[in-house]
């Protein structure tokens, strides 16, 4: 169950297809990564990134990299992204569906997740940001930028 919550807090894919143009500024964005996980679920607390993107980086967000999720039924508009997501690890199966809304300088997401038996339990996880700046020179997109010590 942490494995799957460890992934699901990353929120960055590898792999994505590309998407038609969104309603998204290319740019450094602010993600702020909430997940909500019944009963003794691990603490995962809010996360924050920074993460270069163009508009057609938005699938990129469906799951993160290395996941051993599936990512299907993707249907991306200008205003709107819907996936559907299926997970295996171990004995643990999951499955679950995803919106993600765009407006310019913001997007937000939310995925729903649903555990198969032994494990039984439904995780929401929430996505918010907002474009902060250009990206720095020579900053690849879906990558975070570095910074200097003490920024």
């Amino acid at each position: 169950m942490r494995g799957l919550a460890i992934l699901l807090l990353s929120a960055w894919a590898a792999g994505a297809t590309a998407a038609p143009k969104v309603n998204l500024e290319e740019g450094l964005w602010r993600l702020n990564i909430e997940m909500e996980i019944p009963g003794k679920g691990p603490e995962t607390g809010p996360l924050r990134r920074d993460i270069c993107l163009r508009p057609d980086d938005v699938a990129r967000l469906a799951v993160p990299p290395n996941s051993p999720c599936t990512v299907s039924g993707v249907e991306i508009t200008a205003r709107r992204m819907r996936w559907k997501v299926a997970c295996e690890q171990g004995q643990m199966r999951s499955a679950g569906v995803g919106i993600m809304e765009f407006g310019g300088r913001e997007l937000s997401s939310a995925l729903v997740i649903t555990t198969a038996e032994p494990y039984a339990m439904t995780i929401k996880q929430s996505m918010t940001g907002q474009r902060i700046g250009p990206c720095p020179p020579g900053t690849a997109t879906g990558t975070t930028p570095l910074r200097r010590y003490g920024q």
